[in-house]
């Protein structure tokens, strides 16, 4: 159902538009509404902004639209009157000026990057439609399950089963594969590619994809087609036409395929839970509907349904649907299928929100900044009222003075902004890996509403005070008896109140995120990161495949700096390994574990140490083909009491039938990243899967020449053993920055924001020091005079500020406990919250606001008294 326009914005402007012109510009606002809403725009936002832009001469009635010499004489005189005062108090107006500029600028870049993740997938037309399929497995063995991915015959039973499934697709992401073809000149171009997808031919109609070449609705029907991206197909085949084309596919444990090209799309954008650079057919027998189809829930399934279709009663016929298929009651298990929809995939996640959350704080703090100071500088303008009152001045004239001044401070701080935007905007472009909307690029509100929620709360809290002013006898402005009938100073002391807890919030934030952050990169792993270089596994067919990388390591073993040499199915902090299960007995229940493929210089390698039995060993009477190792996890999960007791033990692989004899049980070690928990693991010998980890010697390794020494060396060998294929590497510390990176990120931005929240809030405070110093000139004169010393006098400003220090910090505490356990949660293994995160954040704003406090009372305290009373 389509949305009608909203009705206030339409109001406001039949009120302010000339009758002549208001039908025919009425007609085109509805219009474009219902245009922008079909293109799948933010239309009622839209709409709010042309009714906004409308305002203006030639469009607006009459008696509002045409000023006369004399209103145009008055904003000239009230533009020269702000200027002058901008230029006569340079401290306080530079202090605001600067709050602003620092406060849009981050804001606004904060708005693109949280934007850029808010609006994903927002081009794709048929989002309404897109559902994925999660599913709850209950078996014999597992209970309540749930999983992201279903069984691999679920999407094509339902669509087979359901009208109202118009389409349907799964979506695996491949492993890492060789891609290769002979060039034009003869060369062969080859590189390792991980962005590689299989999908079902109803895929390229359920997503938005602009085609340059080739037919999307019959691109993947053949088995072994293959669409490709412009930059995919320039990497290969340069500015030949690709269409037709055959490419070469190899992976790491020997399997060949050639793909026809059949389709080039525009770069798939970076703004989609969906990543990837070809698309591959999934139209073959790997994947047809079998018994085998109820083991493996590793499928990710989208469907495109009918439109308003009732979710809760189609999940109950799919699932049932299911449930009753002879491969899934010859397994005895029953699923609980849930349809979710395309919105809620993208959702934000808990550190975007917590950013969100952190761009409110620094907004407000902005907004409060520069109220408290606005309105702390008009009290004392109470004499300049009333003389104007004197000469004639009414309300409508004080309120435009004020605006007006507001008006060319924020046209000063826009203009600084934007200056400061444009500079840092490729800095932060690099940092966030191009997770930014485009710097020109408006259409979403998160990019709009804070700097409209910053401009017109500036705009209120500059009509505040002439409102109040004006309401005054002129007698009461002359004398200055005025902030006894207006109570700012209450709502003043508010403000400064809640930008203190603010500051309260993000200094205890930043201290406990700090804190985690050194956690993480000083927690001991299990394993050593340090000096360890990784070689992607070359995509080998079984021919010689043994023996080729049996040389590859006995080769790079003989070079002196590196120490050892191993290779395995999978490294640390990469894949886990293949989920495997296993039994003690034939009677006992499956245990899943998660199955690596290991040499016998693996724990070696990574320093992993055993606390039972004994590491893998290479005889020619094949015992370590028959043997095992388990980590401590394992040992729980298998039923043992303690290691000890595992060894000599047999499991049996329950897919191959395989039985392994325990001979040790290594020390537990983060195969993956802190958020989750250590896995249970299973090592078999297999010196024969060929990722390779080299572990190189630090006291060798002396300067950045050395390491790239150990890379030239590796590719030399590489070289002469696989000439056709890629050598590809990185580093082991390289790789666990990566596994980090969104908390990497996320701490530096909120350092970044927590810091510039700091400054806002000195730049607050100290502003506030000078007023409260101009404001006291002529009582600080007396009590000198009277004999007052410094302390005294210290003492006076400092017990306007301790009061509220002390309430935001017992406000502040509970508020940041809160949010900081919040974000907490998400790591398995995380820093425990202490006192001193508490209180060192208190100490350090204290010390701030006694600081900016302290400066400006002990300027003011030196001055003669003379002079000041001298001036009064």
């Amino acid at each position: 159902m389509k949305a009608t326009p909203p009705k206030w914005p339409i109001k406001f402007f039949r009120w302010y538009c000339r009758k002549d012109f208001a039908d025919d510009i009425e007609g085109d606002l509805v219009e474009h509404f219902y245009h922008r809403q079909k293109k799948n725009k933010p239309a009622k936002f839209l709409l709010i902004l042309d009714v906004f832009r409308l305002f203006r001469p030639g469009i607006v009635s009459l008696p509002i639209s045409i000023p006369n010499k004399n209103t145009i004489s008055m904003f000239r005189h009230f533009l020269t009157i702000s200027l002058r005062k901008i230029w006569k108090e340079k401290t306080l107006s530079f202090i605001n000026i600067f709050g602003l500029i620092v406060g849009i600028t981050s804001v606004f870049l904060l708005s693109k990057y949280i934007g850029f993740h808010q609006t994903r997938d927002n081009f794709q037309e048929n989002k309404d439609q897109l559902f994925a399929i999660h599913q709850t497995l209950n078996s014999n063995e597992v209970s309540d399950k749930h999983n992201k991915s279903t069984f691999n015959g679920v999407a094509p039973i339902l669509k087979e089963k359901f009208a109202e499934v118009k389409g349907m697709s799964r979506y695996i992401t491949t492993a890492e594969a060789l891609f290769l073809t002979k060039s034009p000149d003869g060369s062969i171009q080859k590189y390792n590619e991980n962005r590689i997808v299989e999908v079902d031919q109803d895929f390229l109609q359920m997503i938005t994809l602009d085609f340059t070449a080739g037919d999307p609705s019959t691109a993947l029907v053949e088995s072994n087609t293959m669409v490709v991206s412009s930059s995919f197909a320039k990497k290969y085949f340069g500015e030949e036409n690709p269409i037709g084309k055959i490419i070469t596919s190899k992976k790491r444990w020997g399997s060949k395929a050639d793909w026809r090209i059949t389709g080039v799309f525009n770069d798939y954008p970076n703004r989609s839970i969906f990543r990837f650079d070809a698309l591959q057919s999934l139209t073959n027998k790997e994947f047809e509907v079998s018994s085998q189809d109820w083991n493996y829930p590793f499928f990710k399934s989208y469907l495109f349904l009918d439109q308003n279709v009732d979710l809760k009663e189609l999940e109950m016929k799919m699932s049932s649907a299911i449930n009753s298929f002879e491969g899934m009651q010859n397994e005895g298990k029953t699923v609980e299928l849930s349809l979710v929809s395309f919105q809620d995939l993208v959702q934000l996640s808990e550190w975007q929100i917590g950013l969100i959350i952190t761009g409110i704080i620094l907004m407000l703090m902005t907004w409060m900044n520069y109220s408290n100071l606005s309105i702390s500088q008009s009290m004392k303008r109470n004499l300049e009222l009333g003389i104007r009152k004197v000469m004639g001045s009414n309300n409508w004239h004080f309120i435009n003075q004020f605006l007006s001044e507001a008006f060319v401070l924020y046209c000063i701080a826009f203009f600084g902004s934007y200056l400061l935007i444009v500079f840092l905007y490729p800095i932060l472009y690099n940092i966030t890996d191009g997770e930014l909307l485009p710097l020109l690029y408006f259409d979403s509100p998160i990019l709009i509403w804070p700097l409209v929620f910053l401009f017109i709360g500036s705009l209120i809290s500059s009509i505040i005070p002439p409102v109040g002013l004006s309401g005054l006898s002129i007698s009461g402005l002359m004398k200055g008896k005025v902030h006894n009938k207006l109570n700012i100073s209450s709502f003043r002391s508010v403000l400064v109140t809640i930008q203190l807890v603010f500051s309260v919030v993000m200094l205890i934030g930043v201290f406990i995120i700090s804190d985690q952050m050194q956690f993480i990169k000083n927690k001991d792993l299990g394993f050593d990161s340090n000096n360890i270089l990784i070689l992607k596994a070359p995509k080998d067919g079984w021919d010689g495949k043994h023996r080729r990388l049996a040389n590859l390591k006995q080769e790079l073993r003989s070079k002196a700096i590196i120490n050892h040499v191993s290779s395995s199915s999978t490294v640390p902090l990469w894949w886990p390994g293949a989920p495997t299960d296993y039994k003690l007995t034939e009677n006992s229940k499956n245990i899943r574990l998660k199955s690596v493929g290991v040499d016998e210089y693996y724990f070696k390698s990574y320093g992993i140490e055993m606390i039972e039995g004994e590491e893998f060993y290479r005889d020619d009477s094949g015992r370590a083909q028959k043997s095992a190792i388990i980590n401590q996890r394992a040992v729980k999960e298998l039923g043992f009491s303690e290691p000890s007791t595992a060894l000599n033990q047999n499991v049996i692989d329950q897919k191959t039938g395989k039985s392994y004899r325990i001979i040790g049980v290594c020390k537990d070690y983060h195969h993956e990243s802190l958020r989750k928990e250590i896995i249970p693991q299973i090592f078999y010998h297999n010196p024969y899967i060929g990722v390779i980890t080299i572990q190189f010697g630090s006291k060798e390794l002396q300067s950045y020449g050395d390491l790239s020494e150990i890379i030239t060396e590796a590719e030399s060998v590489w070289e002469n053993i696989y000439p056709e294929q890629a050598f590809d590497f990185y580093f082991m510390d390289q790789r666990l920055h990566e596994v980090y990176k969104n908390e990497n990120l996320f701490e530096s931005i909120f350092h970044a924001v927590a810091l510039i929240c700091i400054i806002i809030n000195f730049l607050g405070i100290f502003g506030l020091s000078v007023f409260i110093a101009l404001s006291k000139r002529k009582e600080i004169g007396v009590r000198k005079t009277l004999g007052a010393e410094k302390r005294q006098i210290i003492l006076l400003f400092t017990d306007q500020f301790i009061r509220k220090i002390v309430i935001a910090i017992i406000v502040g505490i509970p508020i940041a406990y809160y949010l900081i356990d919040f974000w907490l949660v998400n790591f398995k293994y995380h820093t425990s919250i202490e006192w001193w995160h508490f209180l060192l954040p208190s100490l350090v704003l204290i010390l701030v606001v006694q600081l900016s406090v302290t400066y400006e009372s002990l300027k003011i305290a030196r001055v003669n008294p003379i002079d000041i009373l001298h001036e009064e």
